[in-house]
């Protein structure tokens, strides 16, 4: 269940497509899966440039990643 307020993101497969691309990225980059919150961060702000009208922040991302 999302948050009071936050918006619920639908995943496109546009986007899904792109965040395997980087996160497969930054594996390549820091060979771990292990990412602290800066490479979340980064990883937000990569998914920003790419699907300007979304609604995502850190917690959308990882948890996305769990999926």
């Amino acid at each position: 269940m999302a948050p009071k307020g936050e918006k619920i993101l639908e995943w496109t497969d546009q986007m899904e497509l792109a965040f395997i691309h980087i996160m497969l990225d930054k594996l390549k980059r820091s060979r771990t899966t292990s990412w602290k919150q800066r490479d979340w961060d980064e990883m937000t702000v990569e998914m920003g440039k790419q699907f300007p009208d979304e609604q995502l922040c850190p917690r959308k991302i990882k948890d996305k990643s769990r999926d």
